[in-house]
């Protein structure tokens, strides 16, 4: 008994402080989008997503998940860096958020004169709909860390970009049978 209460307390403060270092680098990553160091560029959405399986792939692979794009996507003249915080977090979130055996997100987009639609669809466990207007606030969480961990500033990091695009997000779910993360922007 005493070793394991040394083994609880010690691993404890390690637990939290963790935690606490992921906090502070996902709000140091939500204060950098302000300040943009970097210079727009042509961006292959395609790539994009490519970029983010490699740089995810421990993850999807230990998930078994699928990431696929259904129709060619877009060509945006828009930040890299943000571009690729938005792709990855929705990804991620759909991976994360899902007990399916193979959890899939499929990435679509429509092209209509310059309004460029993206839709990020995943077969997981979906939002009520009475908490998608509160989960791209800062440090809100619908599950306990012992649940799903996370800091709780992904959607927020989202929206943030989105609202840097002039763009909107619309999500659409039931609650239970996944989600559709909905973005439109006019074309950069």
């Amino acid at each position: 008994m005493e070793r394991l209460s040394k083994m609880f307390f010690h691993s404890q403060p390690f637990i939290g402080s963790v935690r606490m270092n992921s906090l502070i680098k996902s709000v140091l990553e939500f204060s950098r989008l302000a300040r943009v160091e970097e210079e727009k560029k042509e961006i292959n959405l395609n790539s994009i997503v490519e970029e983010v399986k490699s740089t995810i792939s421990n993850f999807i692979n230990k998930k078994n998940a699928k990431i696929v794009i259904a129709n060619p996507l877009p060509t945006i003249n828009y930040y890299h860096s943000e571009v690729i915080k938005l792709f990855q977090n929705i990804i991620e979130n759909g991976i994360k958020y899902n007990s399916s055996e193979i959890p899939k997100v499929k990435i679509y987009s429509q092209l209509e004169d310059d309004l460029v639609t993206l839709c990020f669809e995943d077969n997981g466990i979906g939002i009520k709909p009475e908490y998608q207007d509160r989960v791209t606030k800062m440090f809100t969480r619908l599950h306990r860390q012992s649940e799903y961990q996370g800091s709780g500033l992904g959607l927020s990091i989202c929206q943030k970009v989105i609202n840097r695009l002039d763009g909107t997000l619309k999500i659409q779910s039931d609650g239970q049978n996944g989600s559709q993360f909905i973005i439109t922007f006019r074309k950069p």
